[in-house]
């Protein structure tokens, strides 16, 4: 019986067992982390959309915008993230506030509206 015992337990504790389970969780923490990265680049481009067509509409009805969207080109996906990213890298003590709280002050830091900010 005890060479069962111990048949089965070298079986279970084999560092190759070990080893492949080690690679199957870290394929999966690699492709949870894409699908979260794909959502967070996804929050921050529909955001940043949501928010320059909302300045870009306070602005048309002669309202103060919280900042002035970009005239002359389209903003991207990529555009978003990277002002978003900069943003925090400038600013870390931001990190602990909401994300989209951050992609506000990101926007309002990066496209400021200076001659609506004088009438304030």
């Amino acid at each position: 019986m005890k060479p069962i015992l111990l048949t089965i337990a070298l079986l279970f504790s084999r560092p190759a067992w070990a080893e492949e389970n080690k690679k199957n969780d870290a394929l999966d923490i690699y492709n949870q982390l894409a699908e979260r990265k794909e959502l967070a680049e996804f929050f921050i481009w529909s955001g940043g959309q949501a928010l320059s067509n909302y300045a870009a509409e306070q602005i048309r009805n002669k309202e103060i915008p919280f900042h002035c969207p970009p005239l002359k080109f389209e903003m991207k996906s990529e555009n978003y993230k990277q002002i978003y990213m900069d943003y925090l890298d400038e600013n870390p003590r931001e990190e602990t506030l909401a994300p989209f709280s951050v992609l506000i002050n990101a926007l309002k830091a990066n496209f400021p509206c200076p001659y609506f900010r004088d009438i304030e």
